[in-house]
């Protein structure tokens, strides 16, 4: 048993800009190594649940180990290819959070390496492996719900982009630009209500993270 899950400042930030209320059905759909799904679950309280996906059998393990030394009961977990449909009904879930994949561009102060082994191309890869999740993961939210997408990437291909161009295809969708903790999170809020980090000015990882909501 334990009380305590280590985990990245930025990456704590971005659980907060989802704001579940409890109780609540939440989704995380890439939960692997399960820091994020472990605080979720202790946002919502046992009254509500969290669905732990990811692809890697291995990333569920850590997840489900978490869980089990914190104590939380209410995190269900299931291995999925989140870039397609999801195993739950549609619009049946009030919140879901996707902290994609990415190129990691945010995290060059730990991993300096990866200046020198991505490409171009890489950036674009990813980006359509994004839009696919972002999608599968709209298709859960409920009507009124909450979808936060996160990377830890300053680039805007992974980020504003994939905003920008997911809610011109999807009119019933609206960036939510006055989240619930936007009093906790002043300062690294844009204009736009999104959450943006760098490591040169917060002294935090570099992490983009936005809160949309479907309209009632």
């Amino acid at each position: 048993a334990g009380f305590f899950q280590l985990q990245a400042e930025a990456s704590q930030l971005v659980t907060r800009l989802l704001a579940p209320c409890a109780p609540a059905f939440v989704i995380d759909c890439a939960a692997a190594p399960g820091g994020k799904a472990t605080h979720l679950a202790q946002l919502i309280g046992p009254g509500g649940k969290v669905l732990a996906l990811d692809l890697k059998f291995s990333g569920l393990i850590s997840t489900r180990s978490a869980a089990a030394r914190l104590g939380h009961r209410n995190v269900l977990i299931a291995r999925a290819d989140t870039s397609l449909p999801l195993p739950v009904r549609p619009r049946s879930a009030g919140f879901v959070l996707l902290d994609a994949p990415c190129t990691g561009l945010g995290t060059l102060r730990e991993h300096p390496e990866i200046r020198w082994r991505l490409s171009e191309l890489d950036i674009e890869r990813m980006a359509i492996l994004q839009r696919r999740m972002l999608e599968q993961a709209a298709a859960a939210v409920a009507a009124g719900g909450v979808l936060v997408y996160a990377v830890c990437s300053i680039a805007p291909d992974e980020g504003p982009d994939i905003i920008a161009a997911f809610l011109a295809e999807n009119p019933d969708f609206e960036l939510d630009r006055t989240p619930p903790a936007a009093r906790q999170l002043k300062g690294i809020l844009d204009r736009e209500g999104c959450l943006r980090t760098r490591p040169d000015i917060d002294g935090l990882d570099g992490f983009f993270a936005a809160r949309l909501k479907r309209r009632a």
